[in-house]
């Protein structure tokens, strides 16, 4: 009886100890910015930084502004982690660029595939748009295909938004007219054989007149999450977002989200993102106690469908904060931007806010702002995350080494 007691008592020891480390890890992990990256041609608003996205050991950034192909034509910069960090590895632009294209308005990385759109893009239309793959092969990224799909017109603006998960692109065209005028359309295309085939095209019923669905969009699987952030649905842009599911018969829509508390000119779905258990909405126009503070929608996957868990705000908000202007989620953490957060001293230097899902309830970790922050940085305009990997676009950063002016920078951020 003394052995087991003691036993049983060693053993509760134990316990304790290894949760009380547990707690310990968890709450001592924090993000730590670890590089600051530039363009290796770095100029005066090329709006590098303007479009972000992560995979394993591949980063992609778009600058839709840079004039290299043609005054606002546009390029991607990829950059690939190696032992010394974080290094540049190509400048992208499309083999049939021209001005005013912004290519890289929209960018989406997924293994040895890079997704890169050109929504103002005239190459078939005028300002129809385009989007471009390219595939990593014998040590470099070759452009593989040019998408449009069939009956692309004027100002459809094809590449708006690109989200590729593996084998599978989502891409939406907010311009297409279906029934009145500029409703919006998305598409979902299919690697087969190394060639990218139409699968579906996606445009919910209930759309109206310059509702322009697809602002925003997000692929994870056999989900898609796209928004409609003009969309009238409780008051004039109150915004909508809706949910897609793959399943044996095709693609078929299986939500449609709204805030709990609509408002005119909310814009309820300006940014999205979705996993298997959560899908989060963002709303940076959303006002509070001061207008333009912004707004999270939270909804949490269960059995009936997707039910509205939570509404983040800050409780440090400011007029004109925007937060919920980008997101990322991955796991137990997602990012939120505030890229209009200021201090006492400067406007819009811009924030960034991690929230941890902790026992089913997304709560603030840590607010991440620039050492270095100047007035007007925009820090948090674009953001995405893989494997514990964070970046965070500022594009609006002076380049004070070679003195030029809103050059834009990345900061890459590590969970430590």
């Amino acid at each position: 009886m003394f052995y087991f007691r003691r036993s049983l008592f060693t053993s509760f020891c134990v316990l304790i100890i290894v949760m009380f480390l547990f707690s310990c890890s968890n709450k001592s992990r924090t993000w730590i910015q670890t590089q600051e990256l530039w363009a290796i041609d770095a100029q005066e608003y090329k709006r590098f930084g303007g479009e972000l996205s992560i995979s394993g050991d591949y980063l992609v950034t778009g600058a839709p502004n840079d004039n290299f192909k043609g005054t606002l034509a546009g390029a991607a910069y990829v950059y690939t982690r190696t032992k010394k960090g974080w290094e540049h590895q190509s400048k992208l632009t499309a083999s049939d660029g021209s001005g005013y294209d912004n290519f890289g308005s929209s960018v989406s990385i997924s293994g040895d595939f890079i997704a890169i759109g050109s929504p103002w893009s005239s190459s078939k239309t005028e300002s129809g748009g385009a989007v471009y793959i390219y595939h990593y092969d014998d040590n470099r990224w070759r452009e593989q295909s040019i998408l449009s799909p069939e009956g692309n017109i004027t100002n459809d603006h094809f590449g708006t938004g690109v989200s590729l998960d593996r084998d599978r692109l989502l891409i939406s065209a907010p311009g297409v007219d279906m029934n009145f005028g500029n409703e919006g359309a998305a598409y979902i295309y299919l690697l087969k054989e190394d060639e990218w085939v139409l699968e579906a095209t996606l445009s919910p019923e209930d759309l109206s007149f310059n509702d322009e669905f697809g602002n925003s969009v997000h692929l994870f699987g056999d989900l898609a999450i796209i928004g409609v952030s003009s969309h009238d649905e409780n008051e004039r842009n109150s915004g909508a977002a809706y949910i897609f599911q793959h399943n044996e018969t095709g693609w078929i829509q299986t939500e449609k989200l709204t805030a709990s508390d609509p408002k005119i000119m909310d814009y309820f779905g300006e940014e999205v993102a979705i996993s298997p258990k959560y899908a989060v909405v963002g709303v940076p126009y959303k006002d509070s106690s001061k207008e333009q503070t912004g707004a999270a929608y939270i909804f949490k996957h269960e059995e009936e469908g997707w039910r509205e868990i939570q509404k983040l705000t800050l409780a440090d908000a400011n007029e004109e904060d925007y937060f919920g202007n980008s997101l990322a989620l991955e796991d137990n953490y997602l990012f939120i931007s505030c890229p209009g957060a200021d201090t006492d001293e400067m406007e819009d230097v811009g924030a960034v806010y991690v929230f941890s899902n902790i026992e089913n309830e997304w709560v603030q970790t840590q607010k991440i702002m620039l050492n270095n922050a100047e007035e007007g940085d925009v820090f948090g305009g674009r953001l995405s995350i893989t494997n514990h990997t964070a970046v965070i676009s500022s594009f609006w950063k002076d380049n004070k080494e070679y003195s030029i002016i809103n050059a834009g920078a990345l900061y890459i951020f590590e969970l430590k």
